[in-house]
């Protein structure tokens, strides 16, 4: 698989303000039969999250990772990063694509729409996106195909990155494993799939990652080194001993650093 990596302009060439509200039919608790959702913008938007440390080892380990594997999986817990540093990679990457899950995403119809939104670079057509959302969730395998059409098994000159940001909110739908497995299985060979998540999702990965389908990036990797924790203290012209100190009581998590530092998180 061929990674290729440049300024990100995709969604800012995107006029967000026609990506209205969109309601839904068949997914309302209120017996309307209606459900009103956010804008696609707020939901498909990039964030502007990304770490004025440029954290080179862990960039390269993604770009390695993206060009073994079809997906990857960085798993850490809240304030460690993650959100930071694929943000930072997509912001690089010319052809991405965002998607941030919130709990209220658990419903199937809800979940779907976002998600074929995501894939089709947050089209203006609410009647496909209704009708996406109206399928079943046992017919996940339809749907993932209606998503990645056979011309996008085609190997394209410029890689696709699609990143699915707090996937652990919908750990607990019971459709949930059997999307993650068929989702991998269905990335084209010129998509990336990079999801983040504060726990290990409920699925057993050992089958995807012996046949090197998933690689996962844990908290470990996430933490600052002593050098990154240098460069860190560096910008905002504090001591480097005492970067050295806290590097050690913080256990390299960003979260805790910027704490110290009097930063907002």
């Amino acid at each position: 698989m061929t990674l290729a990596i440049s300024i990100h302009d995709s969604f800012d060439e995107m006029d967000r303000s026609d990506l209205g509200t969109v309601s839904l039919s068949g997914n309302s608790r209120s017996g309307t039969g209606i459900r009103t959702l956010p804008p696609l913008g707020e939901k498909l938007k990039i964030p502007n999250t990304a770490s004025p440390v440029y954290r080179q080892r862990l960039h390269e380990m993604l770009a390695i990772s993206a060009g073994q594997y079809g997906a990857t999986l960085i798993s850490g817990r809240a304030g460690t990063g993650k959100t930071c540093l694929a943000a930072d990679f997509a912001a690089r990457h010319a052809n991405a694509s965002w998607y941030s899950i919130d709990p209220t995403d658990i419903e199937w119809g809800v979940f779907s729409h976002y998600f074929s939104e995501c894939i089709a670079g947050g089209r203006k057509d609410d009647e496909r996106s209704s009708a996406d959302a109206a399928l079943a969730p046992g017919n996940i395998a339809q749907f993932l195909a209606d998503c990645f059409p056979p011309q996008t098994r085609k190997v394209s000159n410029e890689p696709r990155l699609l990143v699915l940001d707090n996937v652990h909110h919908i750990f607990d739908a019971e459709w949930f494993c059997d999307f993650f497995n068929l989702l991998i299985a269905s990335m084209p060979p010129s998509t990336h799939l990079l999801m983040l998540c504060r726990s290990r999702p409920p699925a057993p990965l050992w089958r995807l990652r012996s046949k090197q389908m998933l690689n996962v990036i844990d908290e470990k990797l996430l933490a600052f080194t002593r050098d990154e924790t240098r460069e860190f203290f560096m910008l905002h012209e504090m001591p480097e001993q005492l970067a050295d100190l806290v590097q050690r009581e913080s256990f390299g998590r960003i979260s805790k650093i910027k704490q110290f530092l009097g930063i907002p998180a």
